[in-house]
């Protein structure tokens, strides 16, 4: 069994290391920064999604914990994170319907070209 465990923490350590994974609380931080003090524009990007999956799974492990080990003070962190999930995710959804409107429904005549044109 011991095999397996080292396989588990070798897999850990890829997936941290790789760009796929949920940035930290730090990184987090560091990219709020960059579009506050240094006005870089905010773009939407479909990797926005992998925040807000871990933000509601870690708010529903803390309501169930803290109903499973009565700990009231664990469910009730565990409900407002959850509701810092909920607006992460209604702000993710606007940023995502405004991004398809601008570059798929809304596309002008002047981005379009036809064979006379060119």
């Amino acid at each position: 069994m011991c095999w397996f465990f080292r396989l588990i923490g070798t897999a850990s350590r890829r997936s941290r290391t790789s760009r796929s994974c949920s940035p930290s609380p730090c990184e987090g931080r560091a990219r709020s920064w960059r579009h506050v003090a240094n006005k870089v524009p905010l773009r939407y990007d479909a990797t926005v999604w992998s925040i807000v999956f871990p933000l509601g799974m870690y708010a529903v492990a803390g309501i169930y914990l803290g109903r499973a080990d009565h700990l009231p003070l664990v469910g009730i962190v565990g409900s407002a994170e959850l509701w810092c999930a909920f607006t992460v995710w209604c702000v993710a959804f606007v940023v995502m319907v405004v991004h398809l409107w601008r570059s798929v429904v809304h596309v002008g005549p002047a981005t379009v070209t036809t064979q006379e044109n060119a």
